[in-house]
């Protein structure tokens, strides 16, 4: 099921096209998973997002596997995201907090219905 929201989010974009799967088949990509975590992985989901640019509300500070505490244990969980047009400051690319994960996995929670953490 697709969520309409102010992401246009697609959690199980797979179930309705599997053209997206294509992506995730990239040599490039596999070789940098693979050199993170080894060979031995499997496709646990295929999300979509459509954020566009300068919209509102942005993404709050988060960490992916703070989505998956419910599901599976998070430090075993590898997000990769593509950018299916360019990145860049100008249209509100995506933002980094450097060193955070020293923290270790934060406390999340639901707010305005997105995932979010607060005091980082």
């Amino acid at each position: 099921m697709c969520i309409r929201d102010s992401y246009n989010y697609c959690p199980t974009v797979l179930a309705y096209d599997l053209a997206f799967l294509n992506y995730v088949r990239i040599p490039q990509i596999l070789d940098m998973v693979a050199q993170l975590i080894g060979e031995d992985f499997a496709l646990w989901n295929s999300s979509f997002f459509a954020k566009p640019a300068h919209a509102r509300p942005a993404a709050p500070w988060h960490q992916d596997g703070g989505a998956y505490q419910q599901a599976t244990d998070p430090h075993f969980i590898l997000t990769v995201w593509l950018p299916l047009a360019a990145a860049t400051p100008e249209n509100g690319c995506m933002q980094l907090i450097p060193r955070v994960h020293t923290r270790g996995m934060m406390r999340h929670h639901i707010k305005q219905n997105l995932l979010t953490v607060d005091g980082v």
